[in-house]
């Protein structure tokens, strides 16, 4: 299982990959290279790597502070029964693991980089 091993304000490690910029994991897969433009107008289709997954729980880590998605992303989720949690990456990392050892159906997009971050 995939975890987050260290963070700090710029960068986050992964199975003993340190990213810099946007990425998502999952509890078994790395997806690097994330690209999310405009928060405000991040959707469902953006985050395509994630499609196949059986997703429970999808969490948003917005950099140093937390910064909520347009409405687009929480109605599309809503309607494929996967919630949302949007918190700082700091806090998205920890609850990442805590929840991906508890065995649920968990992924994370953690923004780093981002002008907004």
């Amino acid at each position: 299982m995939l975890r987050v091993s260290a963070y700090d304000r710029v960068s986050v490690t992964v199975a003993k990959q340190r990213f810099t910029g946007s990425f998502a994991i999952l509890p078994d897969a790395l997806v690097p290279d994330v690209e999310v433009k405009d928060l405000d107008a991040l959707s469902w289709a953006d985050l395509d790597a994630l499609h196949e997954r059986d997703l429970e729980i999808l969490i948003l880590g917005t950099g140093a502070r937390q910064r909520f998605p347009g409405t687009a992303l929480s109605a599309e989720l809503a309607a494929r029964r996967i919630g949302l949690e949007v918190m700082d990456s700091r806090a998205a990392c920890r609850t990442y693991n805590i929840l991906a050892a508890e065995g649920r159906r968990v992924g994370a997009v953690i923004l780093l980089g981002a002008p907004w971050t």
